[in-house]
């Protein structure tokens, strides 16, 4: 049976929307003169206008919302007569969102000898989205392997930095012990052993972002911690911006891990303090500690995971330009940074520290009337009495014994040695742990307690510390590490006593660990 052309045109117009491609027509002022239900459709216009013809006389650009300025198809077909896979997205008049692929070109209309402008179009939303969908989980991935990446150089770095301030810190206490009566000597000496904890922080923050890194958390005196801070963070503050100080009275007591708490500050002191930029502004910080029901917890970031209760809390605000609502919905990400520049680990690193410590933060920020951060931390079930670390007294230096230090770092192993020699100590070095383990073979029964550092060519320190078990398996073994104590996990365990010490530390640190591991009496 043949087909007549009419049934042809027939099949071809079902076919068309069939397979979903409309097809509209208009004058080169934009006027519609045709459009089928399917391109009606793609306008979502079907309900306001039932039949297709009702569209005609109509200015095209008045029947949808244009999202994106992809180019005119009206102009590149009357210039070129024709476009091929011009992509369009627009919002319709009721507001949906949609991507459409057009093919047009020009036709004459023999009535009228005008130009009209035909077009094919077809919806293609889910093959954009699926297409959004994929890119961005290719930038996640993308994403993941530069945190990998960054993580292996922040732990390498602070891996490195926290043996030379080792070194720093060392010296400088063995320097103070030898001042004396000198007051002023004594004062710079202590500001320097201050910056060095502080850097320590630093680097603990860099362990902490690399995934290396333990968090003592532990009662403390939130006030007291603040306080300790403060010298330090005033130097990062501009001298053009003031701080006002408005704790609480008395001990504040929090759970919490004290580095963690002191980078928080830190972070959140600078980031005010540039906000203001080069002008004059005032950065407030309070402290207290009060009841906070489900609905206020749930509004924080990290909150909602949160019981009611009593939580102490840390504010610092500031004076300065405030955020609209689409920067402060991104102050948390990694990467983001208003600023000329990327400076630091940021408000990224705050959220990461304050959910480690399972606590919350609070924003409160509008353009022209500052920013206010508010930080929570778990308050302990017992108060506690948090003292300032100790000051580091004259120590007895008669005759303690023989111990061995092992460290293929030449700095940190002489400052440590120096150190144990002031305690009384005669010292024998090693520069790995091969070199350690022959040294401890000869010299077994003087040796009282074997300093070995983790990470050492040759022979790390958890194997040779195995190898000195094997000759002596009471040895005392005291592991020094610039990273946390990842990895020695099954060195610290077995018959023998073994502690662990993380670089950079203070003397008293260091006479603390040796007295658990040798006892008391040891030091008497």
């Amino acid at each position: 049976m043949k087909i007549s052309y009419l049934d042809m045109d027939k099949i071809r117009i079902e076919a068309m929307e069939f397979a979903g491609v409309g097809i509209f027509c208009y004058r080169k002022d934009g006027t519609v003169v045709f459009m089928d239900r399917v391109s009606l459709q793609l306008l979502d216009l079907e309900t306001r206008f039932p039949d297709p013809s009702d569209v005609v006389g109509l200015d095209i650009s008045t029947l949808f919302v244009r999202i994106e300025p992809q180019g005119s198809l009206r102009r590149t077909v009357m210039e070129k007569g024709k476009a091929r896979d011009f992509e369009l997205h627009y919002k319709t008049l009721t507001g949906i969102e949609r991507w459409v692929h057009h093919n047009s070109y020009q036709v004459l209309n023999p009535d009228t000898g005008d130009i009209l402008i035909l077009v094919l179009t077809k919806d293609i939303t889910e093959i954009k989205l699926a297409q959004f969908k994929e890119k961005k989980q290719e930038e996640r991935a993308l994403q993941a392997r530069k945190l990998e990446s960054l993580g292996v150089l922040a732990g390498g770095i602070a891996h490195d930095f926290n043996n030379l301030l080792a070194a720093i810190m060392g010296n400088t206490e063995l320097a103070k012990l030898k001042s004396g009566d000198n007051e002023a000597a004594s004062h710079h000496l202590s500001q320097v052993v201050d910056a060095a904890t502080q850097a320590a922080d630093l680097c603990q923050q860099l362990l902490a972002y690399a995934g290396l890194s333990r968090l003592e958390i532990r009662p403390l005196d939130l006030n007291l911690a603040i306080r300790e801070c403060l010298a330090l963070a005033r130097l990062s503050v501009s001298k053009r911006s003031t701080i006002d100080i408005d704790l609480c009275e008395g001990v504040l007591p929090a759970l919490g891990d004290i580095s963690s708490v002191r980078q928080i500050l830190l972070n959140l002191l600078t980031n005010a303090s540039e906000s203001m930029g080069d002008g004059a502004g005032s950065i407030r910080i309070s402290s207290g500690s009060n009841d906070f029901d489900s609905e206020r917890l749930s509004k924080m970031y990290g909150g909602e995971k949160l019981s009611k209760g009593r939580y102490a809390f840390l504010i610092v605000e500031d004076d300065g330009p405030g955020m609209d609502a689409a920067t402060a919905a991104r102050i948390f990400e990694p990467f983001f940074t208003t600023k000329f520049t990327g400076r630091g680990l940021g408000l990224a690193s705050v959220m990461g520290f304050i959910k480690r410590l399972g606590g919350a933060i609070e924003l409160e920020t509008s353009p022209g009337h500052g920013t206010r951060f508010t930080i929570l931390l778990p308050c302990p079930d017992t108060l506690c009495v948090c003292e300032p670390e100790p000051e580091v007294e004259n120590i007895n230096t008669k005759e303690m014994g023989v111990v061995l230090v092992a460290d293929d770092e030449l700095l940190v192993r002489d400052t440590l040695s120096s150190i144990l020699a002031a305690m009384g100590y005669k010292v024998l070095k090693a520069a790995d742990g091969k070199e350690a383990v022959e040294i401890f073979k000869r010299e077994k029964e003087s040796i009282r307690i074997s300093f070995l550092d983790v990470t050492m060519p040759r022979l790390d320190g958890v194997k040779a510390a195995a190898m000195i078990r094997e000759t002596d398996p009471r040895a005392p073994v005291l592991f020094i590490s610039g990273y946390d104590a990842v990895g020695v996990a099954d060195g610290l365990k077995g018959d023998g006593p073994a502690g662990f010490l993380k670089k950079p530390f203070r003397m008293s640190d260091l006479s603390a660990a040796v007295t658990r591991l040798m006892g008391k009496n040891d030091w008497q």
